[in-house]
């Protein structure tokens, strides 16, 4: 039985390309810690979500 590594079945080709999206989330939660600590609140969770909901429905209509 053959098994798969996580970098196949998660859909990065390289090592590389899985470490450069760790590193790009590490930045971007670096920054929003950084925000929240010089006092932007960020987006109350009901309105993010209200977000990501509009964008998934914006992109899926013809």
């Amino acid at each position: 039985m053959k098994r798969h590594s996580t970098m196949t079945t998660s859909g990065y080709d390289t090592q590389r390309d899985l470490l450069s999206k760790e590193q790009e989330n590490l930045a971007a939660v670096r920054q929003a810690i950084a925000q929240r600590q010089a006092g932007d609140e960020g987006v109350p969770l009901d309105e993010a979500f209200a977000l990501v909901r509009e964008k998934h429905q914006t992109q899926q209509s013809p």
